[in-house]
């Protein structure tokens, strides 16, 4: 009899290999869904983040156009500095809605940001300022908008002195701008002056010279600085402007001159130099003040005529200038 071998333990039966291939798409079948499930996310956070911008923008305008002692309002202003970039093209486009809270919006945004001066902000702004037909919030934000930027924009100025001087509802307003005023750069400066100058000679306007010559006490402080530096240009001539406004038959206009007169230092170089000057002055009055001052600087008298011939006047003023010299 023929004996059959058998395996003490039958075979393990083994599952057939995937290839690479197979094993790559295997791996990648179960990745699609997180990766997908990852940009919808992200997605997600990009349309909250877009969304998010424009709602703190309007947050802010609404705190802003609640007034000056609204709660949140610093929060706001802050906000619009901070988005700067993103809040100055929307606010151009909100200046010229048909909506007058949208402009009233606008106007005060621009205020906060500083930018009326800005070519692309200064025609809308403008344009509130002068337009009769505007709402009268509206042209009263745009007028303060218009002074703040008048200190660097010639443009602005312009603007400014225009409306303070033509019979206008809002002269007033814009007289107040104008009376804050004490711009420091030369193109604004000189007009500003000429304007100024010009009215408190010419103009019967009470109301318009006081604004010129509250200006003026800005500027001419400005100007004098420290005790013992030589004065500004401007100096002399706001000291003559304002010596012919102290005669002045309107007792406010004499009183603001008196007050820009009380800015000149009472003793130092920059009076005596002022009274130097003064004392070739076309206008009387200059020449009786500087003569003043410089007696009470030296103690002494030269025999100087305010209301002498030039030809004396020049002569007693080069004494003048020597007595000033050796003052004690």
């Amino acid at each position: 009899m023929t004996e059959i071998a058998t395996d003490d333990a039958a075979p393990i039966p083994q599952l057939p290999r995937r290839s690479g291939r197979n094993s790559a798409a295997s791996g990648g079948g179960r990745a699609g869904p997180i990766v997908l499930g990852s940009l919808a996310a992200l997605l997600l956070i990009a349309g909250a983040v877009m969304a998010w911008r424009p709602l703190r923008f309007s947050a802010a305008l609404d705190a802003l156009a609640a007034g000056e002692n609204a709660p949140g309002r610093e929060k706001a202003v802050q906000t619009l500095q901070d988005m700067k970039e993103y809040a100055a093209p929307r606010l151009q486009l909100l200046a010229s809605s048909t909506a007058a809270a949208q402009r009233l919006k606008a106007m005060r945004a621009i205020r906060t940001l500083a930018v009326s001066g800005d070519p692309s902000f200064l025609d809308p702004v403008s344009r509130a300022a002068t337009d009769p037909k505007e709402a009268p919030d509206v042209r009263a934000e745009a007028i303060a908008a218009l002074g703040e930027a008048a200190t660097q924009s010639p443009e602005a100025l312009k603007a400014l002195l225009e409306l303070a001087e033509k019979p206008d509802p809002f002269s007033g307003e814009a007289m107040e701008a104008l009376a804050d005023l004490s711009p420091s750069n030369d193109p604004c400066l000189k007009p500003l002056l000429d304007r100024g100058f010009k009215t408190l000679s010419t103009s019967p306007n009470t109301r318009l010279k006081v604004a010129y010559l509250r200006a003026f006490q800005g500027i001419l402080a400005a100007s004098l600085g420290g005790a013992d530096a030589p004065p500004a240009p401007p100096a002399f001539q706001l000291l003559q402007a304002t010596l012919g406004a102290s005669v002045d038959c309107d007792p406010l206009v004499r009183v603001e001159a008196d007050r820009l007169l009380k800015l000149i230092p009472p003793v130092g170089a920059k009076r005596t130099a002022l009274a130097l000057e003064g004392l070739a002055s076309g206008d009387p009055w200059t020449r009786v003040w500087s003569e003043g001052v410089l007696r009470e600087a030296t103690g002494r008298t030269v025999g100087y005529d305010p209301f002498s011939g030039e030809a004396d006047r020049r002569a007693a003023s080069e004494r003048w200038k020597d007595a000033a010299k050796t003052r004690p």
